[in-house]
């Protein structure tokens, strides 16, 4: 009786030291598992604050210091527009132009040549299917230019008023050389008294004139000009992709006329400089009133600058279309 009382009492015992093992064992785990809870709370909070902060930092966007408003330093406007052509200039477009300067009030206004057509001094020098324009006598170009010039210094009065020679402009001073043999007096004779800048008073209107024969300011071109960082020009020749032709051949910002042809390619390099060139199209009429034989794809326009102090630009084609500028749409709202 007293081995069975002993065998109970070893086997509660063994019993209980199990019992108290597993306790301790289910505390310990319970311990770890209250460490790991708190280490993944720890680690969840810190990953909810970093995301937090992620978010703070990559989608807060900053406020404007400031309102929007005009630049303390003053920007300005200016105007190129080009083949007038005398007598043959597009009235509905002239005062579609004529409304647009009204509106902008440019600084600077440029002519890129060809004020006048001057068909009729082309005796000596016809070019292959040239058709003579009768229609109009040189005299009447000269009113026509001289009112062109009136109208435009009405709309700007305080504008500074470039214009470049164009080759139809030549043809008057081309005309007096060949008549005179070159000779020197005889042919100024005849140029001063018959030449585009003369009759058109452009010294008396206080309007520069830019020679074709002649380099201007940096320019190794002849009839080139440059305003703040933009060259203006009146080139000999025409093409398909002529802006293209223009901008790899300068190399820099250049306006140019004589195409009749509204065109823009724009130029960088491996440094990451950039320019452009633009042609506006013309300001006469779109018939080939000089070369009847081809077709042609000739457009209205003039090019606008908003230019800075330092010379920089902001450079644009404005066309005119049916005689209506596609400007007057955003100023007349």
């Amino acid at each position: 009786m007293g081995k069975a009382k002993d065998k109970i009492e070893e086997i509660k015992s063994d019993e209980l030291i199990k019992l108290e093992r597993q306790l301790a064992s289910a505390e310990e785990e319970a311990i770890k598992a209250k460490r790991k809870y708190r280490a993944e709370k720890m680690r969840g909070d810190e990953l909810e604050s970093f995301v937090e902060d992620f978010k703070a930092r990559r989608f807060d966007m900053p406020k404007q210091s400031k309102k929007r408003g005009p630049k303390s330093r003053k920007s300005y406007i200016r105007v190129a527009f080009g083949d007038t052509h005398g007598c043959s200039i597009d009235p509905k477009a002239w005062n579609a132009f004529l409304g647009d300067l009204e509106y902008l009030k440019p600084k600077e206004v440029v002519h890129l040549g060809d004020v006048l057509d001057c068909g009729g001094w082309l005796a000596a020098h016809h070019t292959m299917n040239y058709v003579a324009q009768t229609d109009y006598s040189y005299a009447d170009e000269v009113t026509a230019g001289n009112q062109m010039f009136d109208q435009l210094q009405s709309v700007v009065p305080q504008a500074d008023i470039h214009v470049i020679e164009g080759n139809h402009d030549l043809r008057v001073e081309t005309t007096c050389l060949t008549m005179t043999q070159r000779h020197r007096a005889d042919s100024e004779l005849l140029i001063n008294a018959f030449a585009p800048r003369k009759v058109l008073n452009l010294e008396k209107r206080n309007i520069h004139w830019w020679s074709r024969g002649e380099c201007h300011h940096d320019c190794v071109q002849g009839g080139t000009i440059k305003l703040g960082k933009c060259y203006f020009t009146h080139p000999q020749n025409a093409s398909k992709h002529h802006a293209a032709r223009m901008a790899e051949g300068f190399g820099k910002n250049v306006v140019y006329g004589h195409t009749h042809r509204r065109d823009y390619f724009p130029a960088a390099n491996a440094v990451g400089d950039e320019w452009a060139a633009w042609s506006p199209g013309c300001m006469c009429v779109k018939r080939k009133y000089w070369h009847h034989t081809e077709n042609f794809k000739h457009t209205q326009g003039y090019h606008l600058q908003i230019v800075e102090p330092d010379g920089s630009f902001l450079g644009f084609n404005v066309p005119i279309i049916h005689g209506e500028s596609y400007l007057s749409g955003l100023y007349s709202q």
